[in-house]
């Protein structure tokens, strides 16, 4: 009898925030799946905070150096669990080889003499035998992988981002917002522009549009104009409250290259929320077919604006687009199917 398959997957997020990635891994490769979860990224914001994240990124990894002989793939969704499992065991040089999945994968040039080091990291780890192989949700990051650290296209699994659908769950819970016109969200943390956003509200198409801008990492350069509401205190399932009631859900992204976004703009589609994101971007490139399911701009500010206002008077669009954004969530882009894609792919690695 062939033996059954076992994975493991480092998480970072709530308890049971991967349940059904797991299940879908399971299923489509036959496998006993184990998780093992250590909430890392919530810590943003102060100095403090930061290098606890960091510190934590490098230290947790080092609880399954010897644990990987019994498993025969390991998955790291957050990815830095799987890189710097794969930076030790590539560094001490470990044998047998560890067949180790990093899932998500973002890469960001930085500059300077750290940017030299975190490159060279970032090589180390990515070219090493011991990580299988590099799941990315756009062929535009993989390309930018390629030529940036000369990794394979052979060693990428390239799959859409998935989220767990929670829309009942999240409507149902109560909502009291002081703005009664109703409001734009924009939320995230990495890689947004929300610089830009504000240059787009000073265009006088916006004047009587309130946006709100949900961030605890970005600070404004100047004092915001009257009609932006920055909050850093608003995180987690509140967020989500936001984004169920939001009238538009826009993503500006700042390095096109690079992915993010993925998890709001999901969020943002299961709530049947129209969305704007800027493009070129991996999220333009992956997710929206303009003017179906969401609108793809030009980071022209000028252009935004006018075409951002067209689109909040125009009740029956917002509503068509947050229907078909709704639809197209539930056929491709739930945590599951994201499951089944990468596992089916992983058997293309045996």
């Amino acid at each position: 009898m062939k033996k059954q398959l076992k994975v493991l997957i480092l998480t970072d997020g709530g308890v049971t925030e991967n349940d059904t990635f797991a299940q879908g891994i399971a299923e489509s490769m036959a496998a006993e799946v184990h998780i093992e979860n250590h909430q890392t990224n919530k810590l943003h914001g102060s100095k403090w905070k930061n290098i606890r994240r960091y510190f934590n990124y490098f230290i947790f990894p080092l609880r399954f150096i010897h644990r990987r002989k019994e498993y025969d793939y390991i998955l790291g969704w957050q990815q830095f669990y799987a890189n710097n499992l794969a930076f030790y065991c590539e560094m001490l040089g470990l044998r047998p080889r560890a067949r180790i999945v990093s899932v998500n994968y973002t890469y960001k040039e930085k500059h300077g003499i750290m940017g030299k080091l975190y490159k060279w990291y970032m090589r180390t780890h990515t070219n090493s035998d011991h990580l299988l192989c590099i799941h990315l949700p756009s062929n535009m990051a993989a390309e930018v992988l390629h030529h940036s650290l000369g990794t394979s296209l052979s060693k990428m699994i390239v799959a859409n981002f998935g989220v767990d659908d929670i829309y009942h769950r999240v409507k149902s819970q109560e909502f009291t917002f002081i703005n009664e016109g109703g409001y734009v969200l924009s939320l995230g943390r990495s890689n947004r522009d929300f610089d830009f956003l504000v240059e787009v509200w000073k265009e006088p198409e916006l004047q009587n549009e309130t946006l709100v801008i949900l961030s605890d990492t970005w600070q404004p350069i100047l004092p915001l104009p009257v009609n932006i509401i920055h909050r850093t205190d608003v995180v987690g399932e509140e967020a989500q409250l936001y984004l169920v009631h939001c009238k538009v859900n826009v993503i500006p992204i700042d390095i096109p290259t690079v992915c993010s976004g993925d998890t709001v703009l999901l969020h943002g589609m299961q709530y049947e929320c129209p969305t704007v994101v800027t493009a070129p971007s991996t999220l333009a490139e992956m997710y929206i077919d303009h003017g179906i399911n969401g609108l793809c701009l030009t980071k022209d500010v000028k252009t935004f604006a006018f075409e951002l206002a067209a689109l909040l008077h125009d009740e029956s669009r917002m509503k068509s687009l947050g229907q078909a954004a709704r639809q197209k969530f539930l056929s491709r882009y739930s945590r599951y199917a994201m499951g089944v894609v990468i596992g089916n792919k992983l058997k293309e690695f045996q």
